[in-house]
């Protein structure tokens, strides 16, 4: 029996909070992940791994659960932890924001 669906995504949702000198930036990013279906049998052999223990949504895209993974809408960094894209041009606007109101 399959019991999951890729029509029942796994959204993701990371809030960052950028506190630079006196300049707050505030953002969320979300991620759609989509798995494959899976059967029970294949669900506990991975439980038996111990990957999903302690991860949030019980899985760990970079690791054995990346099989599972049907696609993604959004950043994969993000379903690892971090939004590294976004967080990085939110950085270069402040330096950038700062630099020329400097000049």
């Amino acid at each position: 029996m399959e019991i999951t669906s890729s029509r029942i995504p796994n959204v993701v949702y990371t809030g960052v909070v950028i506190q630079y000198k006196n300049q707050i930036e505030k953002f969320t990013e979300v991620t759609t992940v989509y798995m494959g279906r899976l059967t029970q049998e294949e669900i506990e052999a991975y439980v038996d791994t111990g990957e999903p223990m302690g991860k949030a949504g019980a899985y760990g895209i970079q690791g054995i659960a990346s099989t599972f993974v049907e696609r993604i809408e959004g950043d994969f960094n993000n379903v690892i932890g971090l939004p590294l894209y976004r967080l990085t041009e939110k950085l270069k606007e402040l330096v950038l924001t700062e630099t020329s109101n400097s000049s």
